[in-house]
């Protein structure tokens, strides 16, 4: 099947939520507070008590992390199929809580 098929079935959201799980816990909250919750990187770093620059090194890495576990599952590492996978977690999150 196609990334959209994939994304389209509900794969990617099973994907979303075992890779979160999977991340490392300082990642996932920086990751939550951020992509979900949509706090700017000061904002992060604040509720967190770390610098900016150890926020922001954190955010790549959980963005490379992220790249490689959709593309290990099958995802295209296109824009759209990216988009997509920010777009479902904001989605499917009542609350940054769940993945905190």
């Amino acid at each position: 099947p196609t990334s959209a098929a994939m994304v389209e079935r509900g794969d990617l959201r099973d994907a979303i939520a075992r890779t979160l799980a999977a991340l490392p816990h300082a990642w996932r909250r920086v990751f939550v507070l951020h992509a979900v919750e949509g706090l700017g990187l000061r904002e992060v770093a604040r509720i967190l008590g770390r610098s900016r620059a150890a926020i922001d090194a954190d955010l790549n890495h959980v963005r490379e992390y992220l790249r490689q576990r959709l593309v290990d599952a099958g995802f295209a590492a296109d824009e759209r199929v990216a988009q997509s996978f920010f777009a479902s977690v904001a989605e499917g999150s009542s609350s940054a809580a769940s993945y905190l």
